[in-house]
């Protein structure tokens, strides 16, 4: 079982499968800082003010499939997502 946990400018995997042992297995830096999180299968959406990235979290990795950027000519940010 894992938990995605945003900081300021990444997002962190952790393994719980033993809750009183939490293990960082996967730390992914992001443009932004996250502001939300959904998760559907083995895909991480992070709305993070500046972009919206679409991650894969792959056997203790997570890689990047795609990203929307805000063009910052506009007050818009992305702050919140759901799937």
């Amino acid at each position: 079982m894992q938990i995605y946990h945003s900081k300021v400018n990444a997002l962190n995997v952790f393994d719980i499968a033993d809750p009183t042992t939490p293990e960082l297995i996967a730390t992914m830096a992001t443009p932004g800082a996250p502001q939300g999180i959904a998760i559907v299968d083995d895909y991480v959406y992070i709305a993070d003010v500046t972009s919206m990235q679409v991650v894969r979290n792959e056997a203790a990795a997570i890689n990047r499939v795609s990203e929307f950027k805000t063009d910052g000519r506009y007050q818009h940010t992305i702050a919140d997502i759901k799937i």
